[in-house]
């Protein structure tokens, strides 16, 4: 069985507050796949929640640094509980919290996770990359994201490597308060290395790339490495 795309989904707070997304189709999908994303990094809000009631594993979270930190995690859920009009929800006061959800058919349901990587970037990165996979097998899914603070609403960004275009997400400018981001996602019939080099749009902001392959069903462990992708991103606050 082969890795599709079922549905997304993707939410931003307008201020501080926590986000939720609008109610998706998740039907067929075994596997979720979210990253979420914060400006201020006030406290840890622990894993997304699902009105499905999802166990969340989380990868390693990319933290920033200092004035004005950034967060960027990526989080899946395996084998999971489905269905129309799902919802997901992240995030904590004070943080501008971000969400993107990608929902997945074809995974191997008892152990999809098989590889990750990420790297942060200071002020004056002009572009970013999380580093370097390999999948250990064919067919295998790659997903990909960004997170970046003092966006804009008219921000855009980009993303190579043959990497679906991401979504998109955006509110209203508040200056240096707010949070960007996007996710894409590869599923590579002949698997090849990856480093998808990502641009955050306008000017040189802190940012957070990840990205993490997962198994397809069928397919037995192993790690790995991906080339270079395409992403666009539009500012989020």
């Amino acid at each position: 069985m082969a890795y599709s795309l079922v549905a997304s989904g993707k939410a931003v707070s307008a201020d501080t507050n926590a986000v939720t997304t609008a109610g998706i189709n998740t039907t067929g999908a075994d596997l979720l796949v979210v990253l979420t994303g914060a400006f201020y990094g006030n406290g840890d809000p622990g894993s997304p929640t699902d009105s499905n009631g999802n166990t969340w594993t989380g990868l390693t979270a990319i933290h920033t640094g200092a004035g004005g930190p950034q967060d960027g995690r990526l989080w899946y859920a395996k084998n999971a509980t489905v269905g129309s009009g799902h919802t997901f929800s992240w995030g904590i006061t004070a943080s501008y919290p971000c969400i993107f959800v990608l929902a997945f058919s074809g995974s191997n349901t008892s152990a999809p996770f098989e590889a990750e990587s990420g790297t942060s970037y200071a002020s004056g990165a002009s572009a970013a990359t999380p580093g370097s996979l390999t999948p250990a097998a064919d067919n295998e899914l790659m997903v990909a994201g960004i997170i970046y603070p003092q966006a804009d609403a008219s921000d855009t960004g980009a993303v190579d490597s043959s990497f679906v275009s991401p979504m998109q997400q955006h509110a209203a400018s508040a200056g240096a308060t707010n949070c960007g981001g996007g996710i894409t996602y590869q599923i590579q019939t002949t698997a090849t290395l990856r480093n998808p080099s990502t641009s955050a749009g306008t000017g040189s902001p802190r940012t957070a790339a990840v990205m993490a392959v997962f198994k397809v069903a069928g397919a037995g462990g192993g790690g790995g490495v991906l080339p270079p992708s395409t992403l666009t991103l539009t500012g989020v606050q």
